[in-house]
């Protein structure tokens, strides 16, 4: 650890302010590959972070959008993921990057949705981060609200335009993940949001075999799911690859 980074740790606001004015190295990095931005973060000092906000700039050395060794999660993620509210809002208004992805091609608004709280999503919602970006494997905040059962979320999302018809990597829509898991509240939230005139389809097939989510909720003799997406319009006689209707 450099004096920056201990300073860091500790919240000491006044030694960091010396060393910061004896242009002290604020790139270098411990052996975990972690940084005074991402120590304050990791280490709940608020007053740090601000500071080194105040600094932000390549010449400095202070960059909000590093990424930690072994994961790759930039400080945004770790307060997305730790449900530190005042530590986002603080990263925001200094220009952090919230689509930066990890390791794992998440974001911020992927694991806020995953882990954290309404609010921490609310708030990456407010300040303009993508809600359709993907991970590598194409999961995007509403794929995973969707796959959780997070109705609340996936609301919210929903009211700030997420894109309901983007799939993942496997073909899987927020529709058809919803009847796959069982997810009856989710399924009629997105029911509700088609009857109402939204952008959503309900009859995309997955990748494998073309099976539409009235015809796995067929198969799986799921009545009320059948109900939800009958109200809502879905195609009766859409086929699968095989030829397979609902009936």
């Amino acid at each position: 650890n450099t004096p920056a980074i201990m300073a860091a740790t500790r919240g000491e606001v006044d030694m960091l302010i010396a060393l910061i004015e004896a242009c002290a190295d604020l790139k270098k990095r411990n052996n975990d590959g972690i940084g005074p931005v991402m120590v304050a973060v990791i280490n709940d000092q608020l007053d740090i972070l601000r500071l080194l906000c105040k600094y932000k700039s390549v010449e400095r050395g202070v960059d909000l959008d590093e990424k930690e060794s072994k994961y790759g999660n930039t400080a945004t993620i770790v307060a997305a993921t730790n449900g530190k509210v005042d530590m986002l809002n603080i990263l925001i208004a200094a220009g952090a990057d919230l689509n930066k992805g990890n390791n794992k091609g998440d974001t911020a608004a992927i694991v806020a949705t995953t882990n954290g709280k309404v609010d921490m999503l609310n708030t990456l919602i407010a300040a303009g981060a993508d809600l359709n970006k993907g991970n590598n494997k194409g999961d995007t905040p509403e794929l995973v609200a969707t796959t959780r059962g997070k109705v609340k979320k996936l609301s919210n999302l929903i009211s700030a335009g997420a894109n309901l018809n983007k799939r993942n990597s496997d073909g899987m829509s927020p529709v058809m993940i919803a009847v796959l898991n069982g997810e009856l509240g989710i399924l009629r939230l997105l029911c509700d949001y088609k009857r109402m005139g939204g952008d959503i389809d309900l009859d995309q097939g997955e990748n494998r075999y073309g099976d539409t989510p009235m015809l796995i909720a067929t198969a799986r003799g799921e009545v009320e799911m059948l109900s939800a997406l009958i109200a809502a319009g879905a195609d009766l006689n859409k086929e699968n690859n095989r030829g397979n209707t609902p009936a």
